[in-house]
């Protein structure tokens, strides 16, 4: 049952009708609609005889009017769906089981895995300090969860507990995550990167004595953050899809290429490991290092420098050709080169490099070159101008530099901007500044716009996929 409205126009006037009507379905199934009640021309009634009729049939039919509801003023919400997620994967993942195995026989007064369980939801909702999270609970609804259980002794003791169990603990966890998101893993990835710490000194300055057993972690080291403090290094190893499978802490003096080893072995030892492919960057490359992974059985990815090395050169060389002759045929078939790239491979002394070539990569880097060194070629002619002008007696504001001061000088402007390679700077035989382009340098630079350089032990996949892998 509903209110219909008809409209009808006679003349330049519209009339408008008022039914109420309701729907019905005949003997042969078909829904049709008739009037219960015709109301005439909707213009015959007043605002206030409208309203006596709803009175009249709510009076009728003993219709209470319905009283508004006084509003309830919200008095605060706490989080709760974010929460739910990530306690169910971690029941998904059966964590609290693997957690009661190493607690077995272990008499804690308070619940370990409730600490650790917060920790985690606070660490993927809100990272920051574990002082910071006993306010953060005032927010969120933890399902399960006796909040007087989480203080914040119990975390630091917490934590002391995985740390005891660190290297079992480890694969344990990240296997369930592996299993769930069947992650195969057959590429692992290996990077390091320092956290400072905010105190006085470092540890080898407040414990001097090597006969200590202690390890000393907050030392000086390379500072990737420049805060001149002390650091620790923190290692980490994922697959390929980010999944992390474990860390390492190290002290803050200790250099990429000296725990390379013992990081390597260590996974081949406490992982399920097939076939595994190592993917490094240049910081990395080492033939010692490389030794390694060939001691380990594991296949490697690493990029090679495109500069100053013999064996880079060759492979750059070698494939030069193949790669201008993919440009001609991209151009001569009127295809855009901004989303192009070629892959090319050549095997040298038995080793295997594979070439990347990106057009539009290429092209924003000879852009960006030559705009520098136009730069950098006016700013050269202006001190060279200077120092004429000042041996013909003009006067020049500022300081007067000799040759060799202005040699130095220049030297210095060019190696800030890494400009150093296109250049050749000297004195000549008067003893005059003289600068001439390093045309090699140039026709090399040229060369390698746009390029990846990969070496493989890998004998399996394509060009392309070593590259997507790097």
């Amino acid at each position: 049952m509903y209110l219909r409205t008809t409209t009808r126009k006679r003349g330049d006037k519209i009339y408008q009708s008022l039914h109420i009507v309701e729907s019905y379905r005949t003997k042969e199934g078909k829904v049709r609609q008739r009037i219960l009640v015709n109301f005439g021309s909707a213009s015959q009634y007043s605002s206030e005889q409208i309203q006596e009729i709803i009175a009249g049939l709510k009076i009728f039919f003993k219709l209470e009017e319905a009283k508004p509801q006084e509003s309830i003023p919200p008095t605060g919400s706490l989080d709760f769906g974010s929460i739910y997620t990530i306690f169910r994967l971690w029941e998904e993942m059966d964590w609290t089981q693997v957690f009661k195995k190493f607690l077995q026989g272990r008499q804690f007064e308070f619940d370990v895995i409730a600490n650790l369980k917060v920790m985690v939801a606070k660490r993927l909702l809100d990272p920051m300090a574990k002082l910071h999270l006993l306010d953060w609970l005032e927010g969120v609804h933890l399902p399960g969860i006796d909040r007087q259980q989480v203080d914040y002794n119990h975390l630091l003791r917490s934590l002391d507990f995985l740390i005891e169990h660190k290297a079992e603990l480890e694969p344990k966890l990240a296997w369930p995550i592996l299993t769930l998101f069947d992650a195969p893993l057959d590429l692992v990835f290996y990077d390091l990167t320092s956290c400072y710490c905010e105190i006085e000194r470092a540890d080898k300055v407040r414990n001097p004595s090597s006969q200590s057993d202690k390890p000393t972690l907050q030392n000086y080291g390379y500072d990737r953050d420049h805060s001149g403090c002390p650091q620790v290094v923190l290692g980490l190893v994922m697959t390929k899809d980010g999944i992390p499978l474990c860390h390492q802490v190290f002290p803050g003096e200790t250099t990429d290429k000296a725990i390379f080893r013992k990081v390597i072995l260590d996974v081949k030892a406490r992982f399920p490991v097939q076939r595994c492919v190592v993917v490094s960057d240049r910081g990395l490359l080492s033939q010692d290092n490389l030794a390694v992974l060939g001691e380990a059985q594991l296949d490697y990815i690493v990029a090679r420098p495109l500069r100053h090395n013999l064996i880079s050169r060759q492979a750059i060389q070698a494939t030069a050709q193949d790669v201008q002759a993919q440009i001609k045929r991209w151009k001569s078939d009127g295809t855009p080169l901004e989303e192009q790239e070629c892959f090319r491979e050549v095997t040298l002394d038995g080793r295997r490099f594979v070439v990347a070539y990106k057009a539009e990569i290429a092209r924003q880097t000879k852009k960006t070159r030559q705009r520098k060194l136009a730069v950098a070629t006016e700013y050269i002619r202006g001190r060279l101008a200077r120092l004429q002008n000042q041996e013909t007696g003009l006067h020049m504001p500022g300081k007067t530099l000799t040759h060799p001061e202005t040699l130095v000088h220049l030297h210095d402007y060019l190696k800030k901007r890494q400009l150093s390679r296109y250049y050749q700077l000297r004195l000549d035989q008067q003893g005059r500044v003289a600068c001439d382009p390093d045309e090699e340098n140039r026709r090399w630079e040229l060369l390698i716009d746009g390029k990846l350089l990969l070496e493989t032990t890998n004998k399996t996949l394509s060009p392309a996929e070593v590259v997507h892998q790097y």
